[in-house]
């Protein structure tokens, strides 16, 4: 693993991460059980596309709840912090020592595993209470990006941290699943071949 100190959602970290796949789109390649997505052959379409147009052209597109969002991140790591009486260090990404995959937690914690952050809208969050509560364990949408995360790092745990300031803040740690990965892994390779597949046909277009 390589840590890449950049502003997250600057220039430099889209230059980086362009064409490569990334924990924050996992689940287009693995869903949250383990298994391989139906989605992974339009993700390896739009990765060609960034790669060989040198750019996002499937940009996330911002609003009010994501800008509110990434605003909040700040006191959420602080809140963490205090909670676990640890520091946290926001870095831009982490790649494989081969520079095939990113991602990009929220912080990495005393050196030794990931802190993701998650603020949402009240309504989603409540609903994480209450998905927590019920079945003890997070939420099926953030499985796929945590694991990533983990499988990148190579840490063996990452916290899951849900924070509202108007709410009760809700972290679950979730573990690094072998298993997990060996299917990730698998699908990682797969659209990398596909997306460069891909890239040699608009060459010869």
């Amino acid at each position: 693993m390589k840590i890449i100190n950049c502003e997250q959602y600057g220039d430099e970290w889209w230059e980086i991460r362009n064409g490569k796949p990334t924990a924050s789109n996992a689940k287009k390649l693995i869903t949250s059980q383990g298994k391989e997505s139906k989605s992974m052959l339009d993700y390896a379409t739009e990765l060609a596309g960034d790669l060989y147009a040198g750019k996002q052209l499937n940009n996330i597109t911002s609003n009010e709840w994501m800008e509110r969002g990434t605003e909040l991140e700040d006191s959420a790591r602080s809140l963490y912090e205090l909670i676990n009486d640890c520091e946290v260090e926001e870095v831009g990404m982490v790649v494989d020592d081969d520079d095939l995959f990113i991602a990009s937690p929220d912080g990495i914690v005393s050196g030794n595993s990931i802190l993701e952050i998650k603020c949402l809208k009240p309504t989603n969050h409540i609903k994480a209470h209450m998905y927590y509560k019920k079945m003890n364990k997070a939420p099926t949408d953030y499985i796929s990006q945590v694991q990533m995360q983990l499988f990148v790092s190579g840490f063996d745990y990452a916290d899951l941290m849900f924070f509202n300031e108007d709410l009760p803040e809700l972290i679950i740690r979730i573990e690094a699943d072998k298993d997990f990965h060996k299917v990730l892994e698998q699908q990682l390779h797969a659209v990398i071949k596909e997306r460069d597949n891909i890239i040699k046909l608009l060459k010869e277009a």
